[in-house]
């Protein structure tokens, strides 16, 4: 509960592994070190985050996706600002939300091995899909051609004719979630650690 107000907190977390206790009306936090040592700081973004939550929240409401999960597949190494931002992005993109953490996870594997951060990883998957940018795909080491993914696509579709517009679009976008995946699956995941 908020001292100020008496309003619950809501839980949030940082790039630097810390939890964020906020309150939504008076941008009051308490953060907890990892040790579990409170201490008091003012933060002005709750704004930000509280509309990337609301937004987050209308978008799954009919889903199974939650930020628990999010910040699972994520391993914890992302703030909720930019995981929400980055959710948000995909599921205004009609990425399928129940996929959504095996994508975030497969994005985090093949930006770890070639030495991205979580969040770089994390926004080339999806500014990548989101422009249909081979260039930021590239970022984090899926490549392929625009042809190889509509001739997938026909195949798949069981189309005889040239592809639509529409018809391109999900192409490109299909193909380049099926790439991401299996690229990911053919390396090991950063997130287990073995002796």
């Amino acid at each position: 509960m908020c001292a100020n107000c008496g309003e619950p907190m809501q839980e949030c977390h940082t790039r630097q592994g810390l939890r964020l206790y906020v309150c939504m009306h008076n941008s009051a936090k308490m953060v907890l070190t990892r040790v579990g040592r409170p201490k008091h700081a003012l933060v002005y973004c709750t704004a930000k985050v509280f509309g990337l939550k609301k937004a987050f929240d209308n978008m799954t409401a009919d889903t199974n996706l939650t930020i628990q999960k999010l910040r699972h597949s994520t391993d914890n190494k992302i703030d909720d600002a930019s995981l929400y931002k980055s959710a948000n992005l995909a599921l205004e993109l009609d990425f399928d939300a129940e996929t959504l953490p095996s994508l975030f996870e497969s994005a985090l594997t093949l930006g770890f091995s070639l030495g991205l951060d979580a969040t770089k990883s994390i926004e080339s998957l999806v500014v990548g899909i989101a422009r249909k940018s081979r260039l930021v795909l590239d970022n984090i080491g899926v490549i392929f051609l625009a042809e190889t993914a509509y001739k997938w696509y026909k195949s798949e579709q069981k189309i005889d004719r040239s592809l639509t517009e529409s018809e391109r679009h999900d192409a490109w976008q299909n193909y380049a979630i099926k790439s991401v995946i299996e690229t990911a699956t053919k390396l090991k995941s950063p997130m287990v650690i073995t002796q």
